[in-house]
């Protein structure tokens, strides 16, 4: 296959054919599915969540912290699980959602449950 290579700016002049030809010896073309193609085909997906609980994310006791439980506005953490898992519960074969950390749960003073 040969394919003129044309450039505009010179396609006025009056003797220009062409700036070359690009000519394609072998071409395969692959097709890449969609998301929609793999849930299509039988993918199962289960929505896992990850919190960095890490210090140098600020103290939770602070609204400027990620992790704050100052106020009842719902923090960072919350709002982006939230969104992300909004869309994906729908696709989560079990509906089941565990939540993971790297770093060790915390209580913070004057409350009973760990976050």
């Amino acid at each position: 296959m040969r394919l003129a290579l044309v450039n505009p700016k010179k396609q006025r002049k009056r003797n220009y054919v062409n700036s070359g030809e690009l000519e394609i010896f072998d071409l395969e073309m692959t097709e890449v599915p969609s998301f929609l193609d793999y849930l299509r085909g039988g993918c199962e997906l289960n929505l896992v969540v990850a919190i960095d609980y890490s210090a140098s994310n600020g103290d939770p006791q602070y609204p400027f912290s990620l992790h704050s439980i100052v106020s009842e506005e719902p923090n960072e953490y919350t709002k982006a699980i939230q969104a992300i898992g909004n869309v994906l519960e729908d696709y989560d074969s079990d509906k089941l959602f565990p939540v993971r950390s790297r770093t060790l749960i915390f209580v913070p003073h004057g409350r009973d449950e760990a976050y």
